[in-house]
């Protein structure tokens, strides 16, 4: 899981401690990169002891079927942190 970094994020960044998705009416089964999931509209949220690798969430945050938020330590959502300059797509 992405933590925030106050050198590059600012000082006032909230750390992560969790990550809700919530799936479409039908369902999104995803998990190229691990356990397979099931995603419903019932949210489900990860805590960073979850297991849920940087590919899982990469792959979760590019599907567009997929609603993933954020949570500080009081389950309110914060802003999307910005992907790895490794894994951001190149400027065109």
């Amino acid at each position: 899981m992405p933590k925030t970094d106050p050198a590059v994020d600012g000082a006032s960044a909230p750390k992560i401690a969790a990550i809700r998705v919530t799936g479409p009416e039908k369902g999104r089964w995803r998990g190229q990169y691990g356990t397979p999931r099931h995603f419903t509209p019932e949210p489900q949220t990860f805590s960073e002891e979850s297991g849920l690798t940087e590919e899982e969430l990469i792959e979760l945050m590019s599907d567009p079927e997929l609603k993933v938020e954020f949570l500080d330590a009081d389950g309110n959502a914060v802003p999307t942190p910005p992907l790895p300059p490794r894994l951001a797509a190149p400027a065109t």
